[in-house]
């Protein structure tokens, strides 16, 4: 196969050799260039090489004109239009439709239109489109005449746009190109070359063709053509030679080659019902490379957003690989930190919400292992959990960056500089901490990656402070926000790879004038093949057909030529689409797919069509989860965890999930600790248990009263209240639910005295002990332990009561009717009761009772464990039954006796296998 960069060189070594150093060769990309060079070398030629330029910057050396900057022409535009037009106008306003109108201006400019007769006419169509003909001017409303004076105000506002970038020297591409056409025979003796050669090309703006047409005509350039007679003259149907036939209808015929039909190749149609796939298509596809050159294989992607699935599903034999597309600075963890960064600055009031500020600081790239600031900024967050700082203004702050040990105080500058912002309120205050912020993420180590992302991101920081002294017109952070992400979405991390080695992953618009022989196109959906977007504009179609301004049938066109020129010299071609009836581009085949299909090229002996649909088998049943098996660090930890105590709620989780014991009591897993801006369940339960305690332990060691009750019942909201502000907040306590909580809770415990005072008329309650902790050996290297809420004798009955904040059904979750000792561990409430009242028979040697008063059951009062419907009370031979049960229990524990396995519907870290 002979590439066309190839044929790019036998041209220039036959016509050119003489003179390659006075020569411009212009080429679409920079990545077709290296290969021109590599194929020179091989062709033995080591003389000069041709000055290598892509087609705008030959127009700027023909006119002597320097392109800006697009963001830079933004402002300038901004800065015409509020000197001239409305100074009240705001830059975030603005930036609604001025990108828009700029691009029509450099549009206008790059095909030669009249720009004072479009902006007329494009008043008399809004006028037209948006009034009744029945109306004078007189007659409209002030809104009417302010739209139709903007309209009217659009061609001015081109003529002195162009007036200002004269006098700043900074020009739109189609305003050198609209300059380069007047005379571009004495614009290319500027040049001072003898030749210009432009390969490759195929959509030229009409100013970019009048220049070329001039000088082919005169003999000072030659066009070389990189297409294929099917589309560019055989049919006049296929949208992909649009272009090149308007060329040939305004100079002479040109004779393209006919790759397409007379070429060997087969053509694989690949319908995947996912994209992941589509990436396992790639992977066996590249497996099976029989000997081919790397270099000679091609997977191109439409869409670079699949770049992260595709380099796993590379295969490992390939030793090289070269990415030219790089990784969009978008796609990096620093898109998602700029985020949480501005929604730290999103209140109206000066503080902090933690909804904003904890989400910032466990951003990765702050509290990641191994970066800078990770401890200080962990601790930070650990003191806003703890002390529960649902608005922090700059005292609560001052006072965690006190108890942080920062020696730099790079922490106390940043956060220094976002209550500055809080403050003041616009952009210029926003640089500060932007810039503190590359020095809390600046990469540690020598992970050369993560520092030239890093380095990436800083060069945009620094971008934005230079273009904010030059153009001080950003008002708020939002202004500044937006400015940013617009920047963003336009940098590219490269990824480090030989460009001209190995495998080659390109972007679509990277391939032209590349020619490979196994090529595999990745996304060939509709949407993205081609694009549904289009350059923003303020014209409507009628008048960009009229004045012949691209449309998006021009679009469509210049995706359709990439398209076929890609897979002309081709071999081997795979065109994968996604044909899933659930993705998001509707499982439709792109329409270039659809035309391959009906082509009767696909008739010819030399192609071979063949249609695939890829569906990954799945088994019939969902896998097992793997049970957990043993292993010394496993037992030792076990073992650690019998030493220092086994507690009711470890073995009720036990029974609960063996799996999800393991998680938890083994491994340690817990969840992330947040702040309760809405008071939750376990803390509710927390005031309750702490407000019970602080009333219950002047009584200790007393017999109860009817007047004791009643003088704890005058104190109820004092404690309450103590609980409160011990547990939560006060602060959050005054509205909402918390105000609501706090009423249910102040209510419950009423209740629950009044109930006491009820029982103390025919009951003698003796108050024993209140948060009892006990510790007992079952065996050897065994202990249990747990906290119970009250001991006490009624009527001389050792009673040990558990108190419960939620609903206990006693009846349900006690009592057990048969087999109790088989179905203890089913009934997690009966368990706990049962371990308490064997601790206190143990410590107090005396026939325990147990039970459970309910917060949302206090009618019921104290309900006891049940056994077999009477009373249960561990007594001397119902301990050693027990003790027997639950050391039987507990040999299962070792994971070498039993395996763990999840057994449960819901669990926090194991996965459920039931419906």
């Amino acid at each position: 196969m002979k590439t066309f960069i190839e044929e790019v060189a036998d041209h220039l070594l036959e016509h050119h050799q003489d003179h390659l150093k006075d020569t411009i060769l212009v080429l679409p990309g920079k990545r077709s260039g290296l290969f021109l060079k590599r194929t020179l070398k091989q062709k033995g030629y080591t003389g000069w090489l041709p000055s290598i330029q892509t087609l705008s910057d030959v127009l700027q050396s023909m006119t002597g004109l320097q392109a800006g900057d697009t963001l830079d022409l933004i402002f300038e535009l901004y800065l015409t239009w509020r000197k001239h037009f409305n100074p009240e106008e705001s830059f975030n306003s603005f930036l609604e439709w001025g990108p828009a109108l700029l691009n029509d201006f450099n549009e206008i400019d790059h095909y030669l239109a009249d720009a004072h007769r479009v902006y007329r006419n494009l008043k008399a169509y809004k006028d037209i489109e948006n009034w009744s003909f029945g109306e004078d001017e007189d007659q409209w409303s002030e809104n009417q005449k302010r739209f139709s004076d903007f309209w009217g105000k659009l061609g001015r506002t081109y003529e002195l746009f162009q007036e200002n970038a004269k006098s700043n020297g900074v020009f739109l591409g189609g305003t050198i190109a609209r300059k380069a056409a007047e005379d571009p025979i004495l614009g290319f003796e500027k040049t001072r070359s003898k030749h210009l050669v432009v390969a490759g090309l195929n959509a030229l703006s009409n100013a970019e063709q009048k220049v070329l047409r001039k000088l082919e005509e005169t003999g000072k350039a030659t066009m070389l053509w990189d297409a294929d007679q099917h589309y560019a003259s055989l049919s006049e149907q296929l949208e992909a030679g649009k272009f090149l036939r308007e060329w040939q209808q305004r100079t002479k015929p040109i004779s393209f080659p006919d790759h397409l039909r007379s070429k060997k190749k087969e053509i694989h149609f690949v319908g995947c019902n996912s994209s992941i796939t589509q990436m396992q298509y790639v992977h066996r596809v590249l497996s099976d490379k029989q000997g081919d050159d790397e270099t000679s294989t091609a997977v191109i992607l439409p869409d670079n957003s699949v770049l992260p699935a595709l380099l796993p599903s590379i295969p490992e034999s390939y030793q090289h690989m070269n990415v030219t597309m790089g990784k969009a600075l978008s796609h990096t963890p620093y898109k998602s930190l700029l985020h949480r960064f501005f929604r730290l600055l999103d209140l109206r009031s000066k503080s902090i919400r933690h909804t904003q500020l904890l989400p910032f600081l466990r951003h990765t790239l702050l509290s990641a292992p191994g970066a800078p600031f990770e401890k200080e900024i962990k601790s930070i967050t650990t003191l806003v959990v703890k002390e529960n700082l649902v608005f922090l203004g700059v005292k609560d702050l001052r006072g965690l960056l006190e108890k942080v040990k920062d020696d730099s105080g790079v922490l106390a500058k940043f956060f220094e500089e976002v209550f500055e912002v809080l403050t003041e309120r616009n952009a210029a205050a926003t640089l500060k901490p932007l810039s503190t912020l590359l020095q809390l993420i600046q990469p540690m180590g020598d992970n050369k990656e993560a520092f030239h992302t890093w380095r990436i991101f800083g060069d945009l920081i620094q971008r934005i402070k230079r273009m904010y002294a030059r153009y001080p017109l950003l008002e708020t952070p939002r202004d500044l926000e937006r400015i940013l992400g617009k920047l963003f979405n336009r940098l590219q991390v490269d990824l480090i790879g030989e460009p001209l080695i190995g495998l080659q992953i390109m972007g679509l618009l990277e391939s032209r004038s590349l020619d490979f022989k196994k090529v595999i196109l990745l996304s060939c959906n509709e949407g993205i093949l081609p694009k549904q977007s289009f350059n923003e504009s303020l014209l409507p179609y009628e008048i960009r057909s009229y004045y012949q301004l691209p449309s998006r049938a021009d679009r469509d066109a210049i995706f359709a030529y990439y398209f076929y020129r890609l897979i002309q010299r081709a071999e081997e071609v795979h065109l994968c689409y996604d044909a899933g009836e659930s993705t998001h581009k509707s499982g439709e085949k792109s329409r270039f797919l659809q035309q391959l299909e009906m082509s009767d090229m696909l008739r010819e002996p030399m192609v071979q069509r063949i249609s695939k649909q890829i569906i990954p088998q799945t088994p019939n049943d969902p896998p097992e989860i793997p049970a957990i098996g043993a292993s010394e660090w496993s037992d030792k930890r076990l073992k650690e965890l019998l030493e220092n105590g086994l507690s009711p709620s470890a073995l009720n989780k036990w029974f609960q999930c063996p799996s999800e014991f393991f998680y938890k009591y083994i491994l340690g897993l817990r969840e992330q600790d947040a702040v309760e801006e809405e008071m939750e369940h376990n803390t509710f339960g927390s005031i309750l248990h702490e407000v019970l305690e602080n009333g219950y332990k002047p009584l200790k060691g007393k017999m109860l009263t009817m007047q004791d009750m009643e003088d704890l019942k005058a104190k109820i909201e004092a404690y309450l209240d103590s609980a409160i502000e011990e547990n939560y907040s006060m602060r959050l306590m005054r509205s909402g639910a918390n105000y609501l909580y706090r009423s249910v809770a102040e209510r419950f415990l009423q209740k629950l005295l009044q109930l006491e005072i009820s029982e103390l008329q025919e009951t003698e309650i003796l108050l024993q002990e209140v948060e009892e902790s006990f510790e007992q050996p079952l065996a050897e290297g065994i202990m249990i332990k747990g906290k119970a809420d009250r001991v006490d004798r009624s009527n001389g009955q050792l009673r040990i009561i558990d108190y419960k904040s939620g609903k206990v059904d006693g009846n349900k979750e006690l009592q057990i009717n048969k087999d109790f000792w088989e179905n203890l561990h089913k009934k997690d409430k009966a368990v706990q009761t049962v371990l308490y009242s064997w601790m206190a028979y143990k410590k107090y040697g005396q026939p325990t009772t147990a039970g459970i008063i309910s917060a949302r059951n206090y009618k019921s009062g104290f309900q006891p464990v049940g056994k077999e419907k009477n009373v249960f009370t561990m007594d001397q031979d119902v301990a050693i039954e027990f003790e027997s049960w639950l050391k039987e229990r507990i040999s299962e524990m070792s994971l070498s006796v039993t395996p763990a396995v999840h057994q449960g519907k819901y669990c926090e870290y194991c996965v459920s296998l039931e419906d």
